[in-house]
């Protein structure tokens, strides 16, 4: 009787510890996919690099900047993506990160796959694993208003230069 009573309560016991891990991993799996939301929903885009700089992972966001599929993204060099002339700001501030392990924040030009170019804002810091996140944020349209402004003071500054240079010439 007694084998049968410790063997009841440890039957019970089972139980609720199966229970308990079934409502644990309920919210486990909630939490993940919440995450997973707020990841791919995110109206920036997020990439994973590994160590050689391969995208790992990447959110709906990213692949829309980059007008490629998410899952043509993965496992591709990071590298294909960014303008041949802004390469080297690209391997600087991924060595700086490296060696200081804190973030760094620069903008280049990253290509699409199209062959089109945008301005982007990126935002990458180490991770603990040697691998790095990137944020990415289309900033092509304050580049091209804040180019268009140059030019325009550029233009207003030759005008008067010309208008100067023929007052000149008149006395």
């Amino acid at each position: 009787h007694r084998m049968l009573h410790e063997l009841q309560v440890h039957h019970i016991e089972l139980e609720m510890q199966n229970d308990e891990l079934q409502r644990t991993q309920a919210e486990l799996e909630q939490s993940r996919t919440r995450f997973f939301e707020l990841f791919d929903m995110a109206p920036v885009g997020y990439l994973a690099l590994d160590r050689q700089g391969d995208i790992r992972e990447a959110n709906v966001a990213a692949a829309a900047h980059l007008g490629i599929a998410r899952d043509t993204l993965l496992n591709a060099p990071f590298t294909r993506y960014i303008l041949p002339e802004d390469q080297d700001i690209f391997y600087l501030q991924r060595k700086q990160m490296a060696e200081s392990a804190m973030l760094q924040q620069f903008e280049i030009q990253l290509l699409r796959a199209d062959g089109s170019s945008f301005w982007a804002e990126l935002k990458a810091i180490p991770t603990w694993n040697d691998e790095f996140l990137i944020v990415v944020v289309d900033i092509n349209k304050r580049k091209l208003t804040e180019q268009q402004r140059i030019e325009d003071e550029l233009r207003a500054i030759d005008r008067k230069s010309t208008r100067l240079n023929s007052s000149h010439l008149v006395i």
